[in-house]
């Protein structure tokens, strides 16, 4: 069963990060890019929003941060992760994930 993995501190992870095919890395980041590697799709950034009757969808005042890594197949690969305010401070972090079969 595929899980839902929640990266919540890009500076504090444990390297390298094991997951599985099929597994979604949640990053709170807000950007990044694939440095190396091939297993992973990088999606986002994205701004939370939540569903509400009648239909409709409400956004959240401010600036994204979530990242979404769809581990496709196995091999490893190297995140580089962007968190903070993206127009005043922000802080870079290399994550190394481990994707096995």
């Amino acid at each position: 069963m595929p899980r839902l993995v929640e990266l919540q501190k890009v500076n504090a992870c444990r390297q390298p990060l094991s997951i599985h095919v099929g597994d979604v890395l949640l990053i709170h980041a807000s950007g990044g890019r694939i440095q190396s590697g091939s297993s992973l799709e990088l999606g986002g950034p994205y701004l939370p929003a939540t569903a509400v009757e009648p239909g409709e969808v409400l956004t959240a005042v401010g600036v994204p941060h979530t990242m979404l890594a769809w581990a496709r197949h196995a091999g490893p690969t190297i995140l580089e992760m962007i968190s903070g305010d993206p127009w005043q401070r922000t802080e870079r972090a290399i994550v190394h994930v481990n994707v096995e079969e």
